[in-house]
């Protein structure tokens, strides 16, 4: 008689991350769960659609600075005129394998990416050629700012990653319609890629070893949570 082995389905889990995703794992693992491996569709709610909407003006804006700035944003136009003064790039995307390696977006290997507004390149000839990497928020801003310094930080990095040239990064976060612009306390330099390397890697561990995904339950985030009522969560049925 033939011998039967069952063969087991390999462990599903995510493979690479990016900030909204080690965000959300850390809000409530199951919600990656269901975005990131079950694949569940929700509606797009008005205020994504609305920032989708803006975040392409402000594409247009600066490929062609003949376009007047996007009415949404008229609170930054300052902002986005010194972009346009100084050369920014818009809507790229970076990706790299674990060894923090340029890779293809799509590559097996891609271990993380990021999409990123825009970017000011390093101009070789300042004393300090300095990346600047933006990010566009088109929600509301945070009372306590120092919930942004961790992206703050982490875009710095791969600023720094996409730019060898550049001896040291910025980054910002601009609030849209607030007119508030928050930046990193100090410029990273490339001496500290190393530390944040490793600082970065201990941190998203945990998503990209996780093969169980427990629930978070919280009854302000559940409450509001669309990924958990789509799927039918039980904590999110309020």
């Amino acid at each position: 008689m033939a011998k039967v082995t069952q063969v087991s389905e390999p462990a599903k889990g995510v493979k690479a991350w990016s900030w909204s995703v080690l965000q959300q794992y850390e809000t409530c693992p199951k919600q990656t769960y269901y975005s990131k491996i079950e694949k569940v569709q929700v509606p797009k709610a008005a205020a994504l659609e609305k920032g989708i909407k803006i975040h392409a003006e402000l594409e247009e804006a600066l490929r062609d600075h003949s376009r007047p700035c996007p009415d949404l944003a008229m609170p930054v136009e300052v902002e986005l005129e010194r972009l346009r003064m100084h050369g920014a790039v818009p809507e790229l995307e970076a990706a790299f394998d674990k060894d923090w390696s340029p890779c293809d977006w799509f590559s097996p290997k891609c271990w993380l990416r990021v999409k990123i507004d825009a970017i000011v390149p390093p101009v070789i000839d300042d004393e300090h050629p300095t990346a600047t990497l933006v990010d566009w928020k088109s929600g509301k801003v945070k009372q306590d700012h120092t919930d942004y310094d961790d992206q703050l930080e982490l875009y710095q990095l791969i600023a720094l990653l996409i730019y060898p040239t550049a001896e040291r990064a910025e980054s910002s976060l601009i609030f849209l319609e607030h007119g508030v612009v928050l930046e990193g306390e100090h410029p990273m330099t490339r001496d500290q890629i190393p530390a944040m390397k490793e600082k970065w890697e201990k941190r998203v561990k945990p998503l990209l070893s996780d093969g169980v995904f427990a629930p978070r339950p919280s009854a302000f985030a559940c409450k509001w949570c669309d990924l958990g009522k789509a799927a039918g969560c039980e904590y999110a049925k309020g």
